[in-house]
C-alpha cells in the first residue's frame, strides 16, 4: 500500500511539473549571417521538466526550423533550466544563447541535443557548478562565455575534451582567476591550467557545507549510539 502511494505521488507530481509547450520565435537573419531563432518572453520558463513539443513564429521566405543556426533567450527571467527536446527542431543549431536570465544550472543532458554546437553563451545568469561531462556530448566547441555568474566549483578536467576552444570567459564569478578571459591560446592554456590545478574545485562554502553535514552526521550516530546504550543497559537489568 505504502509503495502505491509513493509511486502514485511520484506520477502525479511528474504530471503537475511536466509542461508541453510550444516555443514562440522571431526569426532573423544577423550580421554574421546566421539565421537565428530569438524567443519572445511567455509563461513557459521556470520549469525544470518543460519539453517543446513544436516551433512557432513566421520564417523568413525559403527557410524552416533546419536551417536555424542559433537561438537567443535573452531577458526572460523565468528562465532558470534549458528547456528539453528543443534540438529536434533546430538540428543545424551551431550557437546557444541564454543571457540575463536566471539560468541556475548546466547539465550534460541539456547538452547532448546540440551535437553541433560551437558557440555557448551563458552569461549573467545564476550558474554556481560546471560538472566534469558538461561538455562531453559538444567537442566542437570554440567559445563559450560562463561570465557574471556565481560559479564556485569547476571540476579540473570539465574543459579537457574541448580541442577546438579559442575563448574562454569566467569574469564576474565566485571563483577567483588570473587570468578571467581567455581570447589568445596562451591566455586560454594558463586559464585552463588554473581549473586544471583545482583553483576552483574546493571552495571555502563547499568545505564549510561538507563540514557541517559531517557534524551533524557525528550527532546523529552519537544519538543512535546512546539510544541502543541506554536499550542495552535496560535489557542487562
Amino acid at each position: 500500500m505504502n509503495k502505491f502511494l509513493i509511486l502514485s505521488i511520484y506520477f502525479l507530481t511528474t504530471i503537475i511539473l511536466t509542461s508541453s509547450v510550444e516555443l514562440e520565435c522571431q526569426f532573423n537573419v544577423n550580421l554574421d549571417s546566421e539565421y537565428e531563432c530569438e524567443v519572445q518572453d511567455n509563461e513557459i520558463f521556470g520549469n525544470s521538466l518543460v519539453t517543446i513539443t513544436d516551433i512557432d513564429g513566421e520564417h523568413l521566405a525559403g527557410k524552416t526550423n533546419r536551417n536555424v543556426q542559433k537561438l537567443i533567450i535573452s531577458n526572460i527571467p523565468k528562465v532558470k533550466f534549458v528547456p528539453k527536446e528543443i534540438g529536434k527542431f533546430f538540428k543545424k543549431l551551431t550557437t546557444l544563447e541564454i543571457t540575463n536570465a536566471n539560468l541556475i544550472k548546466i547539465k550534460q543532458i541539456d547538452l547532448q541535443q546540440f551535437l553541433k554546437l560551437k558557440k555557448l553563451i551563458l552569461n549573467d545568469n545564476e550558474i554556481e557548478i560546471i560538472e566534469e561531462e558538461l561538455f562531453e556530448s559538444t567537442p566542437k566547441l570554440e567559445y563559450i562565455d560562463l561570465s557574471n555568474n556565481k560559479i564556485s566549483l569547476i571540476d579540473p578536467s570539465a574543459f579537457s575534451n574541448l580541442k577546438n576552444l579559442q575563448n574562454l570567459y569566467l569574469v564576474n564569478n565566485t571563483c577567483e582567476f588570473f587570468i578571467k578571459n581567455a581570447e589568445n591560446q596562451n591566455d586560454l592554456r594558463d586559464l585552463i591550467e588554473e581549473i586544471e590545478n583545482r583553483k576552483c574545485y574546493a571552495p571555502s562554502s563547499y568545505v564549510a557545507t561538507f563540514i557541517v553535514l559531517t557534524v551533524i552526521l557525528f550527532v546523529i550516530i552519537a544519538l543512535i549510539a546512546t539510544i541502543f546504550a541506554e536499550k542495552f543497559i535496560l535489557i542487562k537489568k
